[in-house]
């Protein structure tokens, strides 16, 4: 048993990061390059459109960074019109981050380019090899999904 776990922990360490480093992050800082915005604050959108509404403390997690630097990114993106700050009904001192229309549409671009780039990709690999992807890929979650 040991040795599984530590294959499948070895197997997230070394392809996770290095598919989010390769494929994602280098997206994000391709697509940022053609908005006014930087990759913090795409990625902050992209959070807020996948996940709906989130407080600062959610986003900070998502995103990795400091409370002082998110505040800076989402003083930001709220001075330019991406997105509002709502105070917490439940806490006072909490703020939760919504996406305004303009934020949506740019989430959504972001979101729509990457499939397509992601889709292109994809298309260059043979069927069978899609498909032994596929079903690892799925065999994978559902096990996570177990623990």
């Amino acid at each position: 048993m040991y040795k599984n776990a530590e294959t499948t922990i070895s197997f997230f360490v070394k392809t996770i990061p290095k598919l989010y480093n390769e494929y994602y992050l280098e997206y994000v800082k391709e697509y940022a390059k053609t908005k006014e915005i930087n990759k913090t604050q795409l990625r902050a959108l992209t959070f807020v459109y996948n996940y709906g509404d989130v407080s600062m403390t959610l986003l900070c997690n998502m995103l990795n960074i400091e409370k002082g630097s998110l505040t800076t990114t989402i003083d930001n993106l709220e001075k330019d019109g991406y997105v509002t700050r709502i105070k917490d009904i439940n806490d006072r001192r909490k703020y939760i981050i919504k996406l305004t229309d303009k934020g949506g549409n740019i989430a959504k671009d972001f979101m729509y380019n990457l499939k397509e780039n992601l889709k292109s990709k994809i298309d260059g690999i043979s069927e069978e090899r899609k498909s032994n992807l596929i079903l690892a890929m799925e065999n994978i979650i559902k096990e996570v999904e177990k623990i």
